[in-house]
């Protein structure tokens, strides 16, 4: 009543009135606020044309909306009301399930109550090129069901819920698929065309969001997805570069070597990584500025950091399982790519309908015609300090070049069913000549190393009858090292009495090491879909191992000439399991026979993965690993690949085995994404090779080598020239990762807080050290940014200098004890950028990358030689400088 009272009040009329005119207005503004006029336009159209205009989601089929035509004008006062309109009239409805509007068949419910069960046989491909997306991610978001599809892009899904289903289909690098599909019999089979993220090139617009580059799966599989076409607009050393990509990523170690990938203070061979199957040995080209991989060859690439599934064996750290392109199948392309050291060039080409073949080569020119950028990249400097007058410092530049092919055929029979063959080679050879001297002796050095990798593998596809398929590959791969090393060491004041520092004028010291590895494999992966909330795998892997080593020094003196073979059988089974919509589970076991040491082994896995809702999820692994082939470390000496390949045995060289702890979680909303990982791993079999040097030519050295005896073989000598350690190690800490999206920029920043340690019975009194790859801070920061047709990329990489041996004060011919000293701490920022552009039909990406732009002294390791003579002792030290200030240019081209 006093409102009433208030209104009829004379004075306050004018005042009611004008309030009552407002709100009227803005109801009728609100009311009117959902319109949209569609002029003949598909039902497909007008549904994305409201998704835009009311920045809502839609979800629908769009090839059976896009036969039906809408031509009037709809209005709504809410979405509701307004997609009610513009559905009703073609016996269509609508659900609102996660944030999104689902377009069903009117009477949904009646749909529910339908007790058939409908699946869905489905392959994802790339819509320009037909090219199959392998691991591709297929959900179901109202089930809380995700998967990745097969090796070939396919997958298999069952739906009892309804006739109709929500999924979203999506791979890095490309746009998703978020649609629905309506089943008008029991089974679908579907295509999904994914359309690639692209920078435009003939206009100024940039074609969507940015593109990714890294994706983390952040599910029970604890896998990392590559995009390795957004790799190139990242600064670059070199050229595209998978492994130093990679070392962005937090618990891998960055170094200027591309070979030294160390996942959570593990070795680079304690590592699997797997090319369509084949089992890569070497990682990298050209003292490891180039990874051994040709990026123009690669599709897809799976990282896993630790406490992956049992569907992998055989190494206790780390794996990478790359794919490789499948090629064109609807037009020849020829592109390739061309820098300041190398020429790179690829073709892909559709034979038929059914067959493409896939052609890449690459070969660095420095050794033809040397930029002053080569000339640079490979210059060595040293600390120009030192305390001994006899020591020695050396400065060199090394001769070095390699080259690489690969090719691929691929036959598909249907989009269910491959045929490939995949070829792969690469070589390298690196010789370096230098002299160096002192106030009272001179140094004349010669090494020469050469390095190859080689394989090839066939493998076949299949998804039989829906929810089975079947991986088999065949293949052999192999890895083949040569070195010689050859000092002479000149006494200039031999004349001088009581001066002799050596035991000649004159003094030789030679070396000579060869490795080669031969591997044998079949393998079967089978995948077998139960139904949505169980998805069972099984398998079994068959490996020849044999491997020849061989060590001596001046050709007299044998250390080691070891000829191994073994087999390794394994079977694996695993279960994954979605319990309660939100917990996913994934049980495992693996088993292996190894005839090297005529023993089973037992390798449990178990990983969890609890979704506590679309933005934030908690995840765990636990495993046990087991590794028969290594690399033995000798640390005494001084060649790029002075490690070498041995096989576990009863004997001289143990299996080697990890357990795995890991915690992790992923908060994602928006644009921004944060990912931590805490880790605790342990080791046993850890090996490293002890000699005596053939520099220490004291009167007793030639007692190490009794006639008649070879190395360590029969008799064992006393003393020994060499022998083997066993030990064990331990490595622990914490990953974090924040990536950051807004428009075309994108900024990651990744931390690791890590501890390795070695501990050997032999060394140290049995203390504990620090690993090769022991490092207790890095950190990495990169950002990305697309300004109409430029890209622009910078990143900062921190690290703590990793360990050494200072050999210079050890006066035993075989060192037991050591002292561990570490490098400077490592700091560099690299700035580049990109230019797309056509010109005769001809796609161009023009670029500049400027390396270390503050010109920041680093270093990457250090090499130390012991001299002992009856009269003397002295060091040599060649510290290896990392890359200074530099500049490189690099054209990618596309035809």
């Amino acid at each position: 009543m006093a409102i009433i009272r208030y209104i009829l009040k004379k004075k306050n009329i004018k005042t009611v009135s004008i309030a009552l005119i407002f709100i009227l207005f803005c109801i009728n503004t609100y009311a009117q606020e959902y319109k949209l006029t569609n002029n003949n336009e598909s039902l497909s159209q007008a549904l994305i044309k409201a998704s835009k205009q009311f920045n809502i989601k839609v979800a629908f089929d769009a090839q059976k909306l896009g036969t039906i035509i809408v031509h009037k004008q709809i209005e709504g006062r809410t979405v509701d009301e307004f997609l009610h309109n513009l559905l009703s009239d073609f016996g269509l409805d609508f659900q609102y399930k996660h944030g999104t509007y689902l377009v069903v068949g009117k009477d949904p419910q009646s749909d529910n109550a339908v007790s058939e069960e409908y699946q869905i046989i489905g392959s994802i491909t790339d819509k320009e090129t037909g090219e199959q997306l392998p691991m591709a991610t297929v959900s179901i978001p109202d089930q809380n069901y995700n998967i990745a599809a097969s090796a070939n892009g396919s997958f298999f899904i069952k739906n009892k819920a309804s006739k109709s289903i929500h999924l979203n289909i999506s791979y890095i690098g490309y746009y998703q698929i978020d649609t629905i599909i309506n089943f008008k019999k029991a089974t679908e089979d579907c295509v999904f065309k994914l359309n690639k993220k692209s920078q435009a090139i003939d206009t100024v617009i940039v074609k969507g969001p940015k593109i990714d580059m890294i994706e983390y799966r952040n599910d029970v599989d604890f896998a990392i997805t590559i995009n390795p076409a957004k790799l190139s607009d990242l600064p670059i050393l070199t050229e595209t570069d998978i492994f130093k990509s990679l070392q962005l990523l937090p618990g891998i170690s960055y170094s200027e070597n591309s070979s030294e990938l160390s996942i959570r203070g593990g070795s680079s061979d304690q590592n699997l990584v797997l090319y369509d199957g084949q089992t890569l040995y070497n990682l990298s080209h050209y003292y490891g500025m180039f990874s051994s991989l040709n990026p123009n060859i690669i599709k897809d690439i799976q990282v896993y950091r630790g406490g992956y599934d049992s569907r992998y064996g055989e190494r206790v750290s780390g794996i990478i399982d790359i794919t490789s392109k499948t090629g064109n199948q609807l037009k020849p392309t020829i592109y390739g790519d061309i820098n300041l050291l190398s020429g790179n060039i690829a073709a892909e080409i559709p034979l038929n309908k059914k067959l493409t073949v896939v052609l890449t080569g690459r070969r660095s020119y420095s050794d033809i015609y040397s930029t002053e950028f080569a000339n640079n990249l490979f210059r060595k400097n040293t600390n120009p300090v030192l305390k001994d007058p006899r020591s020695i410092i050396s400065q060199s530049t090394p001769t070095f070049y390699f080259y690489d092919y690969n090719s691929k055929l691929t036959y598909r029979i249907n989009n269910k069913e491959n045929l490939s063959l995949s070829i792969y080679g690469g070589k390298d050879y690196y010789d370096n000549k230098y002299n160096v001297s002192s106030d009272s002796l001179r140094a004349i050095n010669h090494d020469n190393n050469s390095w190859s990798n080689y394989g090839i593998s066939a493998a076949w596809l299949k998804q039989w009858n829906g929810p089975f398929f079947s991986n088999l590959q065949i293949g052999t791969s192999g890895y083949i090292n040569k070195y010689t090393s050859t000092t002479v060491l000149e006494d200039p004041i031999r004349l001088i009495p009581n001066k002799n520092y050596l035991p000649n004028q004159v003094n030789y010291f030679n070396s000579n090491n060869e490795n080669k590895l031969t591997d044998f494999f079949i393998s079967l992966r089978n995948t077998w879909y139960l139904n949505n909330t169980n998805q069972l795998n099984f398998g079994f892997l068959t490996r020849q191992n044999s491997i020849y080593y061989h060590k001596d020094a001046d050709k007299v003196y044998v250390y080691d000439n070891t000829n191994q073979k073994s087999w390794v059988y394994s079977a694996y089974v695993q279960d994954r399991i979605l319990l309660f919509d939100r917990l996913t589970i994934k049980p495992g076991m693996r088993l292996s026979l190894y005839d090297g040491t005529k023993k089973w082994y037992v390798e449990p896995r178990f990983a969890a993965d609890y979704k506590f809702s679309d933005m934030f999820s908690i995840r765990f692994a636990t495993g046990h690993f087991c590794q028969f082939i290594n690399q033995v470390v000798a640390q005494q000496d001084m060649g790029y690949t002075k490690n070498f390949w041995v096989l576990a045995d009863n004997r001289s060289h143990p299996v080697v085995t990890s357990n795995h702890f890991i915690v992790g979680s992923t908060y994602e909303k928006g644009n921004v994404l944060i990912d931590a990982e805490a880790y605790y791993k342990n080791y046993t079999g850890l090996q490293e090779y002890l000699y005596v040097s053939q520099f220490v030519k004291n009167a007793d050295f030639h007692n190490y080598f009794p006639p008649n005896n070879n190395g360590n073989q029969g008799q064992n000598p006393t003393p020994k020239p060499s022998y083997y350690i066993n030990g064990k190690g331990k490595s622990y800490g914490i990953d974090l990762s924040i990536r950051y999206k807004y428009g075309n920029f994108t900024s990651w920043i990744s931390y690791s807080l890590s501890k390795s340690v070695h501990q050997f019975s032999d060394l140290l009194n049995n203390k504990e050290f620090p690993a090769p790859n022991d490092q207790r801070h890095q950190l990495s920061l990169a950002n990305m940014v697309s300004v109409n047709k430029w890209n622009f990329g910078t990143t900062t990489l921190f690290s703590t200098g990793k360990p050494y041996i200072d050999f210079t004060n050890n006066n035993k011919p075989i060192p037991t004890t050591r002292v561990y000293k570490r490098l400077p701490n490592y700091f560099r920022t690299d700035l580049s950028a990109n230019y797309n552009f056509l010109f005769l039909k001809t796609k161009f990406k023009v670029g500049a990358t400027i390396i270390n732009i503050f010109n920041t002294l680093n270093y990457f390791d250090i090499n130390t030689r012991k001299f002992d003579f009856e009269n003397t002792s002295f060091s040599d030290t060649n510290i290896i400088r990392a890359q200074k200030l530099s500049f490189n240019l690099f054209l990618h081209f596309e035809l």
